[in-house]
């Protein structure tokens, strides 16, 4: 009976710990720059889109990245995984749409190189 108590007594503690809410709401924002990068017209207009929102972002995912065991869920991490995975991809892929344009093509791959960086620097 006792052992029952200890268990209910810590569940809104290890709910609290979770940080799934944390990581759903960093993949929404991210993927949702990624597709405001994508639409962007030209690598200024691509890197002032991901300039407006890098900082709050990296804020964000610092604590993610740090999440470990059950506080985060198998889905989530695969979904920010994933989430990642097709920003970096996604960004860089720019800069081969680029190719014709060497100054944009440059522009692009300073913009990959940052994205990067921002988004798997620890």
């Amino acid at each position: 009976m006792k052992h029952r108590w200890l268990i209910v007594s810590l569940l809104p503690l290890l709910s609290a710990c979770s940080k799934n809410a944390d990581v759903e709401q960093f993949v929404k924002e991210q993927d949702g720059l990624v597709t405001e990068i994508i639409a962007t017209k030209d690598a200024d207009s691509a890197q002032k889109a991901f300039d407006a929102k890098k900082d709050d972002l990296k804020s964000k995912l610092a604590p993610i990245k740090t999440a470990r065991g059950f506080q985060v869920s198998k889905e989530n991490m695969t979904a920010l995984t994933t989430s990642l995975t097709n920003g970096v991809t996604s960004v860089c892929g720019l800069q081969l749409k680029a190719l014709s344009n060497p100054t944009q093509s440059a522009k692009y791959k300073s913009l990959c190189d940052e994205y990067t960086s921002t988004m798997t620097s620890n």
